[in-house]
């Protein structure tokens, strides 16, 4: 399975928007753990100001010093959970998203040591965990809710349960993305709303001065 998300992202190669400031990145990171194909997430620290308690992948915002995006996600990994830079094997890169404060998030995909042992950062990270991509591709475990207020466009939110780890969000669609990109895994739900701009179009198109669709 792993091998075939690796060929399959190998000829990937998604547009960037290069023109925002206000950006982000996060690695996505794949490995053999206890012999079962997984995804590393991260529960973020209930003392952060943003997201706090949410699940996600390693990351953060861009530092002046960060070369690349892909500089962005390594730096944060190494920061969040131990994550050393001889130790990713950069896979391929998914569409750039926008967050709901319009952040531009660049989401990485890498393998990583079966036996790579996490070292959180208590301060940024409250737990680490591995979860099965069988979670995901299990249609029985897909739920979908659909949101008519707030937001400019209606919005639908895909979510999972992973023990007491809720998954949803951004995180959610960045793993129903990689699925279906690197093992044509197609979601029983739609993953965007048809009444609002399709996610990966919104991405490219923002500006810092621009309307975001998803606040």
């Amino acid at each position: 399975m792993l091998q075939q998300i690796e060929d399959r992202l190998r000829g990937h190669h998604p547009p960037t928007n290069e023109l925002v400031t206000n950006r982000a990145s996060v690695l996505i990171p794949l490995s053999l753990h206890r012999s079962e194909p997984s995804l590393l997430l991260t529960r973020r620290s209930a003392k952060l100001r943003s997201f706090s308690g949410h699940v996600s992948f390693p990351g953060g915002k861009r530092d002046q010093e960060d070369k690349s995006d892909y500089c962005t996600s390594v730096r944060e990994s190494r920061e969040e959970v131990g994550l050393e830079q001889e130790q990713i094997r950069f896979v391929g890169e998914l569409e750039q998203m926008l967050s709901p404060h319009g952040c531009l998030v660049s989401p990485f995909v890498a393998r990583i040591p079966n036996q790579f042992e996490p070292k959180i950062n208590e301060a940024e990270i409250e737990s680490c965990f591995w979860v099965p991509i069988s979670l995901f591709l299990d249609t029985t475990q897909h739920q979908l809710r659909q949101h008519l207020e707030k937001r400019p466009y209606p919005h639908f939110t895909h979510h999972f349960q992973f023990k007491d780890y809720h998954i949803w969000g951004m995180t959610a669609l960045m793993i129903l993305r990689l699925l279906e990109l690197g093992l044509g895994h197609q979601s029983i739900h739609p993953l965007h709303h048809p009444r609002a701009p399709h996610w990966i179009v919104a991405a490219q198109n923002h500006r810092e001065t621009s309307l975001n669709p998803f606040a």
